[in-house]
């Protein structure tokens, strides 16, 4: 929303210009050349505006003329971040391509203390020091993902950075987790 007009019943006829802002547009492609099933376009300050299916188009409308950092997310590949662009009033900024990593991909298992599986929100972020993460521009940022785990407490993360990653998981009955690595190579997160 724009500046606001002071107004006073009894005065002066009160004019409102409505205006509709910009767009943004593109293309996304895996570095493989496939399209993913689904993404998320996102303004920093603005909320996500969600695609699935189709070539990778996409464009978001409606968008005050200013500077902005993009965010383009989804499941299985990394967040792109990108800063700087500029859209203005009644115009098109065009992204072009879009290329997306498909990144890493990190499987494990949630147990309780005593070794059963649990069915667990597992929170997986790059490595944070003294800071809180908030609001979606800032999650995806800080490459913040949260999946849920399955009835033997197996879980699946995709899209990952090659970066020490901070993970654990949380249980309303079983508390919350201390991260640990597993036998095998493999991550195991105990409540």
């Amino acid at each position: 929303m724009g500046t606001p007009v002071r107004a006073e019943t009894g005065g002066f006829e009160v004019v409102v210009r409505m205006r509709r802002g910009g767009s943004l547009s593109g293309q996304v492609r895996l570095d493989d050349g496939a399209v993913p099933a689904a993404f998320t376009v996102t303004l920093r300050g603005g909320s996500g505006t969600s695609f699935g299916g189709g070539d990778g188009r996409f464009q978001v409308y409606g968008i005050p003329a200013g500077e902005y950092t993009v965010f383009v997310s989804g499941p299985g590949f990394l967040t792109k971040s990108l800063p700087a662009l500029k859209v203005a009033e009644d115009q098109d900024t065009n992204l072009g391509a879009v290329a997306l990593s498909r990144g890493r991909r990190l499987t494990g298992r949630v147990a309780s203390a005593a070794g059963a599986p649990v069915r667990a929100t597992v929170t997986v972020s790059q490595q944070l020091r003294g800071c809180a993460v908030v609001g979606s521009a800032a999650e995806l940022a800080h490459g913040l993902q949260q999946v849920s785990s399955d009835a033997e407490g197996r879980f699946v993360l995709e899209g990952l950075p090659i970066t020490i990653l901070q993970l654990g998981a949380e249980h309303p009955v079983e508390g919350r987790s201390a991260f640990r690595a597993g036998g095998g190579g493999r991550p195991s997160v105990s409540l």
